[in-house]
């Protein structure tokens, strides 16, 4: 190959590495994520709760493949804002949002991708405070702010996104009627294959980077 030829290849390998950089990591272990997630919310409700932060840390490192620091920093914001959310009715956009918004921030940065933090942080902070209002608390209302936030991260508008949301969701409210009694291995086959469906979409999701179509009949 002659010189040129060999730039031309390196060019166009660079950009294929910068395409799948810029996206979240897909597609990931969804299982390891579910059971992840599903001793994550065991923990809270048996009283372990130095190992919360240990499984969110898992499920980032898992989900979004960045590494083991910034998967502590992350968890670290997450739990910080979880607590304003918790122990501060109201005021979620001053107390709670900025530190959602640091812990996307952190995650994009490290995990290669090019999602709005802020704009994921209003989709979580959205269906944390949606399970607080009666009228807001279903699982369909539920489960579609959290597809929201799922096309927020990924792009796209996969139908899987939709189901994801809603089945992580199902189990949620499955999780919180049986408080430290819940059907735990319910609730995590229905983990299993809500992120199973966000597997799904996320590796249909377009690059974030993704050039837009030629116009006709170029």
């Amino acid at each position: 190959m002659t010189r040129r030829g060999l730039l031309v290849a390196a060019c166009a390998a660079a950009a294929i590495v910068a395409a799948v950089a810029l996206r979240p990591r897909a597609p990931f272990d969804t299982a390891a994520v579910a059971d992840a997630e599903t001793r994550m919310w065991f923990a809270y409700y048996s009283g372990e709760t130095p190992m919360i932060s240990a499984y969110m840390e898992a499920m980032l490192r898992e989900q979004f493949g960045i590494q083991v620091y910034p998967s502590r920093e992350v968890a670290r914001r997450f739990s910080i804002a979880s607590m304003w959310f918790r122990n501060v009715p109201g005021g979620y956009e001053t107390n709670t949002l900025p530190h959602l918004t640091e812990a996307y921030r952190v995650l994009a940065a490290n995990a290669g991708a090019t999602f709005n933090p802020h704009e994921a942080a209003k989709a979580e902070l959205a269906w944390w405070v949606a399970r607080r209002a009666p009228e807001t608390n279903s699982v369909e209302a539920i489960g579609a702010r959290i597809a929201t936030l799922y096309r927020t991260i990924y792009g796209g508008d996969h139908p899987a996104f939709e189901t994801a949301g809603r089945l992580r969701a199902e189990a949620a409210a499955l999780r919180d009627a049986g408080r430290g009694n819940a059907d735990w291995h319910r609730i995590r086959t229905l983990l299993r294959r809500s992120y199973a469906d966000l597997g799904r979409a996320a590796r249909a999701a377009p690059p974030t980077n993704a050039a837009p179509p030629p116009p006709a009949g170029t």
